[in-house]
């Protein structure tokens, strides 16, 4: 298929007739991979994602052991 115009001539006209047809993941050709190419860095939302993750954690830790010690003394 070439065209959105030739795909939407090609599938049926009603959506309910539509399927999904389920493939197997094919994997990149190993001859066109460049082996100098550098590998891909994580996004900084990544690290971004850890680093509240992390200081919401402690926010959180921080009035429950606070409410801990009060009742224990």
């Amino acid at each position: 298929m070439l065209s959105l115009r030739e795909y939407q001539q090609r599938a049926p006209a009603n959506r309910a007739d539509w399927k999904i047809v389920p493939v197997e993941p094919r994997p990149f050709p190993v001859a066109l991979k460049d082996t100098a190419a550098p590998k891909e860095r994580k996004p900084p939302s990544a690290t971004a994602t850890w680093l509240w993750g992390g200081f919401a954690a402690f926010a959180l830790s921080v009035p429950l052991l606070r409410r801990r010690r009060k009742r224990i003394r």
